[in-house]
């Protein structure tokens, strides 16, 4: 490296540069998150659950991880660009060889500690061997004292090893600048996400405090995911896909609608997301990880959705549903609709099923749309599934709902009580069970296109079909009785005269009263 920069200065240059602007752009608040995904690495390599540490010790900032130690490729890769020494991309989380570049950010005297021997890098020590060389400096000998020459070029052999009980440690002597405690503390915030993101680190310990996280399978395909620490006790419900982890935070062992958050590739990216869940993938980023790549097919993603909402208790099903808003970046609107398409049009919404699923209780007077609804067994849009939930925790709370239908197929009777739903699914076909059809359901089966029905159609269907008095009357009964309800859960007085008014056959658009 000083022969190629003795006979090129324009290459000593590049490479300050090129440092410099990964330190100051792409990896400017990643040091930790770095460090962890290559202890990640380690950790999958040797085949073992990984274990990281963070303390300080005066002003150096040691990290330690166990795992694979560094080897020759490793070594090669950290002292070029763009030169990854991990043979598995598709089993490592580092694929471009300069996320080590973030140490930059707080330190300029670098010593890797490991099993296998250590090395060190400095920034003052290579400006002493461009003296020694005497290789001229960009703008003149006198230059020395503004320009920093790259630190992570040149590397000495170092005699210490890693701390017990460890395979790795990297030590970072901080710069006057850095404020050691904050700069614990911003690691300490990071703790939770890095373990959600990163499989194969089940423990990080900063200072004192140590983080763990746990899993535990269902048959369903959910697994439990438990994260602890200091005054800390999070739950969340994973479900994976071809290429991606989707996550549901859980309450009093219910799951909840995620906070909005961005895409994680497998770490935290700038792709900022609305949608319900976490979504961990497997998809091609930019070097630094913050953008996706051109031409990413982003869609791909929501494959598979359908099936995680499948897994969920059926009362707790609609929590995967987007709801309506602008999307936040543009990947978030690609998503969106990727998410909602798969989720329209694959079986999982719970419904309530026509007795023995056919067609034999419907008079050929029957509209054609009602038929319809009766033959989705046979279409494959309208399945029977045995309930199979994982475990007390994920167990419904209500009755058992065995049945599913493809949103778009279904139909909503908005309040739906538990007495009405047997008499009217004979009547509407698939309908969606009560405990999701009531007001604060509307806004996603809206989304899903799930056909909604209203009084006056209630009573339109029902006159045309033949069947015994008693069901009509009782069926009628039970809809007039919701006329009474508060009015926050009637249709509007426009919406019952906009129902009168329409003719014979009319069919509304998806997810408006009829």
């Amino acid at each position: 490296m000083v022969a190629a920069w003795r006979d090129s200065p324009t290459r000593l240059r590049e490479d300050e540069a090129t440092e410099a602007d990964l330190v100051r752009a792409g990896y400017r608040d990643r040091l930790l998150t770095e460090l962890a995904q290559n202890a990640a690495d380690a950790a999958a390599k040797a085949g073992s659950p990984g274990r990281l540490a963070v303390w300080l010790d005066g002003r150096s900032l040691h990290i330690a991880n166990t795992g694979a130690p560094l080897d020759r490729s490793g070594v090669h890769a950290l002292t070029a660009l763009r030169a990854s020494g991990k043979s598995d991309p598709a089993a490592s989380v580092g694929r471009f060889g300069v996320g080590f570049t973030a140490v930059l950010t707080v330190s300029d005297e670098i010593e890797i500690r490991s099993t296998t021997g250590s090395l060190r890098f400095s920034r003052a020590a290579t400006l002493d061997a461009l003296h020694q060389n005497a290789i001229q400096l960009p703008g003149g000998a006198a230059a020395g004292e503004r320009w920093q020459p790259p630190a992570l070029r040149l590397v000495w052999p170092s005699s210490t090893g890693p701390v017990t009980g460890f395979d790795t440690e990297v030590v970072l002597r901080l710069r006057d600048d850095v404020d050691a405690q904050d700069l614990l503390s911003a690691m300490r915030s990071e703790v939770v996400d890095l373990l959600l993101e990163l499989p194969a680190l089940r423990e990080v310990r900063v200072d004192d405090d140590v983080y763990a996280s746990t899993t535990g399978d269902y048959p369903n395909g959910i697994q439990e995911l438990r994260i602890t620490g200091p005054q800390l006790h999070q739950h969340w419900w994973q479900f994976r896909t071809a290429r991606a982890r989707w996550l549901l935070p859980v309450r009093d062992g219910r799951p909840i609608r995620a906070a909005p958050d961005v895409l994680r590739a497998p770490t935290r990216s700038d792709e900022e997301l609305s949608l319900p869940a976490l979504l961990i993938a497997d998809i091609a980023m930019q070097p630094d990880r913050r953008r996706l790549l051109p031409g990413a097919h982003v869609a791909e993603l929501a494959c598979g959705y359908a099936d995680f909402a499948r897994a969920l208790p059926p009362h707790n099903r609609l929590t995967l549903v987007p709801v309506p808003g602008f999307a936040r970046s543009e990947a978030d609107g690609l998503l969106r609709e990727a998410v909602i398409r798969e989720l329209q049009t694959h079986p999982w919404l719970p419904v309530i099923a026509p007795d023995g699923h056919n067609t034999s209780s419907a008079s050929p007077r029957a509209e054609p749309e009602v038929l319809a609804e009766h033959a989705l067994a046979d279409s494959g849009l309208f399945v029977a599934e045995p309930p199979d939930l994982p475990g007390d925790v994920l167990s419904s709370g209500g009755p058992d709902h065995d049945a599913v239908a493809v949103p778009t197929r279904a139909s909503v009777f908005p309040g739906l009580s538990s007495e009405l739903a047997a008499l009217l699914a004979d009547v509407l076909g698939p309908l969606v069970i009560p405990e999701l059809s009531g007001g604060p359901h509307s806004e996603a089966l809206s989304v899903l296109d799930v056909h909604r029905i209203g009084l006056a159609r209630l009573a339109e269907l029902s006159g045309g079909l033949d069947r015994a008095p008693g069901l009509v009357a009782g069926a009628v009964r039970g809809a007039r009785a919701l006329r009474h309800r508060p009015a926050g859960r009637r249709r509007t007085r426009r919406a019952r005269r906009s129902a009168r008014r329409r003719p014979p056959g009319h069919r509304p658009a998806h997810g408006r009263s009829r």
